[in-house]
């Protein structure tokens, strides 16, 4: 599977692509803190799932919809800060596959993992 994280920070990038690498052995996974080159690595390789720092400074909406333009079967999965109602009901309006809050840990990301909304196996529309 391949995983990109995305995060304007980064530290908390690199903490976060160290808790994929434990719960994800073996996944494809890089890490960018600018969603500009994000959105090049996804036009390069097809990306299965994607989690987002929503405390970026830069909007999330329209990044997560270009990722979506690019792989209609990717799984979008939120990181915040805590749980906002605003933020929540925003994600599941992009058919998030999942939301975590921090502080969260390789357990919590494993879970989401495990509970992916598209797998290796769906179509493409």
């Amino acid at each position: 599977m391949r995983i990109i994280a995305v995060c304007h920070d980064w530290l908390q990038l690199f903490m976060l692509k160290r808790k994929l690498r434990k719960a994800a052995p073996g996944d494809e996974i890089a890490g960018f803190t600018k969603q500009e080159r994000a959105l090049g690595h996804a036009m390069c390789k097809v990306v299965d799932a994607v989690f987002v720092d929503i405390s970026c400074r830069k909007p999330v909406r329209s990044f997560v919809e270009r990722l979506q333009e690019l792989n209609p079967c990717i799984n979008l999965i939120f990181i915040a800060e805590k749980a906002d109602g605003y933020y929540m009901a925003s994600a599941f309006k992009l058919h998030a596959s999942g939301y975590i809050i921090k502080p969260y840990g390789v357990k919590e990301i494993e879970a989401e993992l495990k509970n992916l909304r598209y797998t290796g196996r769906d179509p493409w529309p």
